[in-house]
């Protein structure tokens, strides 16, 4: 019987599905029996199987190889990979942990207080990176009036109870004392000097650095970059010599060092106060509050922002040129040879002690090369790498400062600066032998130091200028100047041939007033008229002195004293309202 309507493919669908069956087995064979089912891309080829790795790779290495060439250095960073296969398996070798006894048969389970991890150091090594070193030192001088010794005593003692110091009232009573020194409490107002030291720190880069140490574990350091100390280091310059001394480590800023503290051996209590103290303080150790001052003086943080020469080097740089010009106007108006500045065929002037060109020669010397020394400093400065434009960032920059409350008047001071931080292989106890003695019980690790800062000068106990009189009537008028109360207060005095220079005098400062030992150690050896190195025609009084702490002669023109850039410095930094210096003895009425 023949079939009707039924197309092709029901006719055929045994065959179709015989014939698509052989042909997915053929490719089932084909891509798991003759070829490769996995491969992964190597290079610039896509299909590389399994065993072909290892050649496509040394065919790459080959490639480069030639590419370098001989001798070539590589353009390929080198990368220290810590060897984790051999660390691996010699922790593999080891046992995970200790028992000190077994529990008796038949009880169940194992107590967690019988075992211990293995109190023992394993080989590898930690390669520990130096710490960077601050940038841009500045130091600023200043003056100021402490508190009683009360307060002061209590500032100190509650730093100290912040700091979970064992004996705060101890610590605070031995800051306050400290201080009693430089400005004794009997002593009213209690004046004082300071240098404050300023500088930035790139904590971005310490932890760019423990970063690229893969070595140390990344939550050993992480949450605990922190500064522990700063630390100052003070050179003092020698004016005979014209070198600076030896450089001195000043101890740690009085409120700020209350953080600090060291062990030979660390209790795990001791160690975790210390870190967390540290860290629960940075505002305090690294920006340390001022020693409390009346309201007669302030203090303000100061500008980090690097620059030139500072306001005070530009003073002394004005003041040199301006002493040299004249000194070398004085030797070209002096008679030749070792003959006196002064007229000694004037009988006004017989046996006065005269100074020669001699000396003054050797003054210009002097002063040529302190002159030359501030241009030094000044290309130093011009030759320091440009400041970066991210300094306000505080994630990455630090601000630092510190201050060295011992500091004498006339004294010139250049510091430097470093920082203490936390140790990330403190209490560590997976450590070898070797850096376990060194590195296990060391809190921190210091970092290089900063550049030298400019240098800053202390002001004198005193200073004079020769303001005015007349050469021809002997008679010289001279104001003494002296920080009282946190502000320069002068006295007038008016002298002559064989006078000392100042006085004792009483002067109101402020709200009080104060008996000033306004005296310079000092004798007026002579006066006289000089035609002026400013007004053409004109003349004006120069005073010929003894410097009693140098057995020296030295010299004053009063034009130069009251165009100097040091008197009216003084002159802007006094109060506006006048005080009356009344002299004692000699001295006579002096007026502010």
């Amino acid at each position: 019987m023949r079939i009707k309507n039924v197309n092709f493919v029901e006719m055929h669908v045994e065959k179709i599905v015989l014939a698509l069956a052989v042909l997915f087995s053929a490719g089932v064979v084909w891509a798991y029996v003759w070829g490769v089912p996995y491969t992964t891309p190597v290079g610039a080829d896509a299909h590389a199987a399994p065993d072909q790795i290892e050649q496509k790779v040394l065919a790459e290495q080959r490639q480069l190889s030639q590419l370098i060439g001989p001798g070539s250095p590589s353009p390929l960073p080198d990368m220290r990979v810590p060897a984790y296969t051999a660390m691996f398996q010699r922790r593999l070798q080891q046992p995970p942990f200790a028992a000190e006894r077994l529990d008796p048969i038949s009880q169940p389970g194992l107590a967690y207080n019988q075992f211990r991890l293995p109190d023992r150091p394993i080989d590898d090594q930690f390669e520990v990176p130096t710490p960077n070193a601050p940038l841009w030192p500045k130091a600023i001088a200043g003056f100021g009036v402490l508190r009683d010794n009360n307060h002061l005593t209590e500032h100190f003692t509650q730093l100290a109870r912040r700091a979970q110091n064992p004996e705060p009232q101890q610590y605070g009573q031995a800051a306050a004392q400290m201080f009693d020194t430089l400005a004794p409490a009997k002593n009213e107002p209690r004046d004082f000097r300071y240098v404050t030291v300023a500088a930035l720190y790139n904590i971005e880069a310490w932890r760019q650095s423990l970063e690229a140490n893969t070595a140390i574990p990344d939550d050993w350091w992480r949450g605990n970059t922190a500064i522990v100390d700063v630390v100052l280091e003070r050179q003092t310059f020698n004016n005979t010599t014209g070198q600076w001394g030896d450089p001195v480590t000043l101890p740690p800023t009085p409120g700020a060092g209350a953080f600090h503290s060291e062990h030979t051996t660390w209790t795990k209590q001791q160690a975790k106060q210390a870190v967390d103290t540290a860290i629960k303080n940075q505002e305090q150790i690294q920006r340390p509050e001022f020693v409390p001052m009346t309201s007669a003086a302030q203090w303000s943080p100061p500008d980090i922002q690097p620059d030139g020469l500072s306001f005070q080097i530009q003073q002394q740089a004005d003041m040199l040129i301006k002493e040299i010009e004249h000194l070398k106007d004085r030797i070209r108006r002096a008679p030749s040879g070792e003959q006196s500045i002064f007229d000694l065929t004037d009988p006004a002037n017989a046996g006065v002690g005269a100074m020669s060109v001699k000396q003054l020669k050797q003054q210009l010397e002097t002063k040529a090369k302190q002159l030359a020394s501030l241009k030094e400093q000044t290309q130093q400065l011009s030759e320091q790498a440009p400041a970066p434009a991210d300094l306000n960032d505080s994630y990455k920059w630090w601000r630092l400062w510190a201050h060295d409350y011992q500091v004498l008047p006339s004294q010139t001071y250049r510091y430097r600066v470093r920082v203490s931080l936390i140790n990330p292989l403190f209490q560590r106890s997976q450590l070898a032998a070797q850096q376990r003695q060194e590195y296990f019980h060391t809190l921190t690790l210091q970092s290089g130091y900063s550049e030298w800062s400019q240098p800053v000068s202390i002001e004198p106990t005193h200073r004079f200028f020769l303001v005015g009189g007349s050469g021809a009537e002997m008679q010289a008028r001279v104001e003494v100047w002296r920080v009282i109360n946190g502000k320069p207060r002068k006295a007038e005095f008016r002298v002559k041939a064989g006078d000392p220079i100042g006085g004792v005098v009483e002067i109101e400062a402020g709200k009080m007033r104060v008996e000033a030992d306004m005296r310079i150690d000092a004798l007026v050896v002579d006066l006289t008229d000089t035609p002026s190195t400013q007004n053409l025609g004109q003349r004006t009084t120069q005073m010929l002195y003894l410097d009693l702490n140098t057995d020296q002669l030295e010299h004053r023109v009063a034009e130069l004293d009251r165009e100097s850039s040091i008197y009216k410095w003084l002159e802007s930094l006094s109060s506006s309202d006048a005080a009356v210096a009344e002299a004692n003895g000699l001295a006579g009425r002096g007026v502010r």
